[in-house]
């Protein structure tokens, strides 16, 4: 009992949806193709930026250095407010916001058992290389993220990141 009118109509609802799904690709190829997806950069960042608060917290507590002091306060002001503008952004694409890694679990419990001077030269090898990894990451982003908010968040967050990175070669040159 099909008519043609009918077969026609399910043709182009087919064409639509069809048509629907190769633009959702075709963004998220044009994101990969660029150097980074969205969402994955998201997850890296959000992840990493709430380890760098959770180890700078750490730090407040099992050192005694002025410079580690510092470092750390630092650390907690300009990556609880990247998070929280990251966790915005990423609410409004839907997309999770997850906890550090295994990797960065790994050194968080590994830094809350030193204190002292030990701790002092961990923790600052550590920012070291987590700072060179996120500028990065930020600098790829910056560039290659298919999301223009998302974007802009890594190139306005990349300044900051590259100040972390001077401070933290200083405090490994200091503590090392």
């Amino acid at each position: 009992m099909f008519t043609r009118k009918s077969l026609i109509i399910a043709l182009l609802v087919l064409v639509a949806f069809a048509g629907t799904a190769f633009t959702i690709g075709s963004v998220i190829a044009a994101d990969a193709t660029n150097g980074l997806a969205t969402a994955s950069f998201v997850r890296k960042a959000s992840a990493d930026g709430t380890a760098e608060v959770e180890l700078a917290q750490i730090a407040l507590r099992n050192t005694q250095a002025p410079d580690v002091r510092a470092f750390a306060q630092r650390m907690i002001d300009d990556h609880s407010a990247a998070n929280q503008k990251l966790a915005a952004l990423a609410a409004q694409r839907n997309l999770s916001t997850p906890p550090p890694n295994a990797q960065a679990e790994n050194l968080i419990n590994r830094l809350q058992g030193l204190h002292g001077k030990a701790f002092d030269k961990a923790y600052a090898s550590a920012m070291l290389k987590d700072h060179k990894k996120a500028v990065k990451l930020f600098e790829k982003a910056s560039r290659g993220v298919g999301d223009k908010p998302v974007r802009n968040f890594a190139a306005h967050t990349l300044p900051t990141l590259k100040q972390h990175l001077a401070m933290a070669r200083k405090l490994e040159k200091a503590h090392g």
